[in-house]
């Protein structure tokens, strides 16, 4: 059982007694009271009964597996969800037993629905920035479950069971790893989304005046914030020479808006540290001639919205992602040997539309060519080819096909304006081979 579900257990052991005491203040309120009771119990029970409902506490551990699991007894303990239905059931039952005692107190002045809402969409975010981190566990849970399976290190009734969770297991795997390519772990937004939400609560909370609620709402975010940050696990660590790792767990003396302000403060040092280092970076990428001529005509509205950039090296060539990642992570189910073609093959692109948002990692992320902005000489601006008042599309692909634009900079001869993407990287496709072939022989 996980600990968010053991604290949830844990309170709905109190359920009796809170119950008791809420039948009799129940009947305390008074007809005329009904309607604005109604009002807030829908209120604050959307937002502590939608939260375990949804997926944030689901997505914490593998749904398909602990489908399977319930269908094959024998499975070891190691991988068999707990309680998870009854936490929630629990959670919900002692929300709904609070919303009904203490509802006659709130008046509109409080607002319950809007701080809900706004708490909401904040841990909605969280979910959405540590799912990448969560589906690599989960892969890596599929993986474990299958060599056991194939190993035959799980005892089954018969073959039967055994081949419908293996090929159950190989089908999710599958699954994971198609989710996995759509989105990737990215630190510092994790980090940044996980602040935001403490920073919601907090502030949350100074305008809920009641103490059970309150409460309620800051113990949760506390169990709810501990485990969205456990899948990713350099996030406890502290900052050499200037901050200590923060305890995973909170002391039995600390309240939990103590434990709320703690995390907070923990991630701000490590946010701050690490954009510090960033916008070190981003000030000698922005200082760069060719860049910042890009990041000045987008600032006046001179380059295409739908246009998209590759840079040229001084050794004459496009600059390819093999030159931003020396060494490629490759995708589940990928080999080194395809990871590392596709990376010599592809172009490091800058897309227009993300300078919208700024040059850091949340838009253009222009860090990523820091250590090669010594040698960036030129870039091409590619746009869409239009037809008839139509984008032209290439067989088979979702983008566009495109062509050069513009020229920034120092450029190869070979490459000519109105010449197609294709064509360009057609120039350079003997340099490409060779690079290809001396990454493959290390």
């Amino acid at each position: 059982m996980t600990q968010i579900h053991q604290d949830i257990s844990s309170n709905s052991l109190q359920g009796g007694s809170l119950n008791e005491t809420n039948v009799s203040m129940e009947k305390a309120v008074s007809s005329q009271e009904g309607t604005k009771t109604q009002r807030s119990r829908q209120d604050v029970h959307s937002f502590f009964g939608e939260w375990t409902r949804s997926n944030s506490s689901h997505e914490l551990v593998n749904t398909q597996t602990a489908k399977q699991i319930e269908l094959h007894p024998s499975a070891p303990d190691s991988v068999k969800p707990k309680a998870l239905w009854q936490a929630d059931t629990a959670l919900i039952s002692v929300a709904s037993s609070l919303t009904v005692a203490k509802a006659p107190r709130m008046d509109a002045g409080q607002n319950v629905g809007e701080w809900s809402r706004i708490v909401e969409e904040a841990r909605e975010l969280v979910c959405k920035d540590i799912r990448p981190y969560i589906l690599e566990k989960e892969k890596q849970q599929h993986k474990e479950l299958l060599i056991k399976l194939e190993s035959n290190q799980i005892h089954f009734a018969s073959e039967k069971e055994r081949f419908e969770l293996l090929e159950s297991t190989k089908e999710s795997l599958r699954g994971v790893a198609q989710e996995m390519r759509k989105a990737r772990p990215q630190y510092t937004r994790a980090l940044k989304s996980l602040k935001h939400f403490a920073d919601t609560v907090i502030e949350a909370s100074r305008t809920q005046e009641d103490a059970a609620i309150r409460a309620m709402l800051l113990d949760g975010s506390v169990t709810f914030l501990e485990e969205m940050m456990t899948p990713v696990e350099t996030s406890w660590k502290g900052i050499p020479g200037k901050s200590e790792d923060l305890p995973r767990t909170r002391t039995e003396d600390e309240d939990a808006l103590t434990r709320l302000n703690k995390i907070k403060e923990h991630l701000s040092l490590k946010i701050e540290a690490i954009d510090a280092k960033q916008f070190r970076r981003l000030e000698k990428v922005a200082s760069h001639p060719v860049i910042k001529e890009i990041i000045d005509r987008h600032a006046s509205g001179d380059l295409p919205r739908e246009g998209s950039i590759i840079f040229f090296m001084d050794n004459e060539r496009p600059l390819l992602r093999i030159d931003a990642c020396s060494n490629p992570k490759p995708r589940p189910g990928q080999s080194r040997e395809s990871a590392i073609q596709h990376a010599v093959k592809t172009p490091e692109f800058l897309d227009i539309k993300r300078l919208d948002k700024g040059i850091g990692p949340d838009g253009a992320g222009l860090f990523r060519f820091a250590e090669l902005s010594d040698r960036i000489i030129g870039a091409v601006i590619l746009t869409p080819v239009i037809q008839n008042g139509e984008t032209v599309k290439l067989p088979g692909m979702k983008k566009p096909k495109r062509q050069v634009n513009e020229k920034i900079g120092e450029i190869p001869e070979c490459v000519e304006d109105s010449m197609s993407y294709g064509a360009v990287l057609n120039k350079f496709r003997p340099k490409i081979e060779k690079l290809l072939a001396e990454k493959l022989m290390r």
